[in-house]
């Protein structure tokens, strides 16, 4: 499996859910679950589920870096930090910019 270098993501994913099965497919629900909060969020457009789809984004990715972090799979957590830092980012950048 080498040094670490070039390798595509999949075969990032391949390594670690071979070496710890449980804890890799964990952190893919969560993931899966993460987007599909995101899905409901977007998709509704007020009311209870849109807010339900926010917990459940927050939550599930919170859970994902933690599972990450915790793993100490840092190339996966540095992913998945960089994609929640983008959307915050991004989000913030929407408020205050968006209507320019």
């Amino acid at each position: 499996m080498g040094d670490g270098k070039h390798k595509t993501i999949s075969t990032r994913w391949k390594e670690w859910a071979q070496k710890e099965p449980i804890w890799a497919y964990s952190a893919l629900a969560c993931f899966a679950l993460s987007m599909a909060g995101l899905c409901i969020h977007l998709g509704v457009l007020g009311g209870l589920w849109r807010t339900v789809g926010l917990v459940m984004l927050i939550g599930f990715d919170a859970l994902l870096l933690g599972i990450t972090a915790l793993r100490k799979v840092w190339w996966w957590f540095a992913f998945f930090t960089y994609v929640t830092v983008g959307v915050i980012g991004f989000e913030i950048a929407s408020y205050f910019f968006g209507g320019v």
